[in-house]
């Protein structure tokens, strides 16, 4: 049991330090989603970052406005720089254009 208690200190003081000498990285994408020559609207965008040993951290997430533009802002506390990218889902009407 005495082990147990220590192993626990010791990775809250571990995580401590790291939290003490992460640095902030912010960033900002903005961007017009499209289909063909139509403008996508109402699409989900998600920013996200990637970590190496745990599960990706989700950033921030909007929405494309009725002209299909966006723009996302998020921010990061890492030990060393941090790995951006953008979730965008949606099928573009299966790549048919309704005209």
């Amino acid at each position: 049991m005495l082990h147990a208690i220590l192993f626990v200190l010791s990775l809250a003081g571990c995580l401590s330090i790291l939290t003490a000498i992460c640095t902030v990285s912010h960033v900002t994408v903005t961007g017009q989603l499209g289909c063909g020559d139509r403008a996508l609207k109402n699409v989900i965008v998600e920013l996200r970052e990637h970590d190496s040993l745990s599960p990706d951290d989700s950033l921030n997430k909007t929405t494309s406005n009725n002209k299909g533009y966006f723009s996302i802002y998020g921010e990061e506390c890492e030990v060393g720089s941090i790995e951006p990218y953008l979730r965008i889902t949606h099928n573009c009407e299966d790549g048919i254009l309704s005209q």
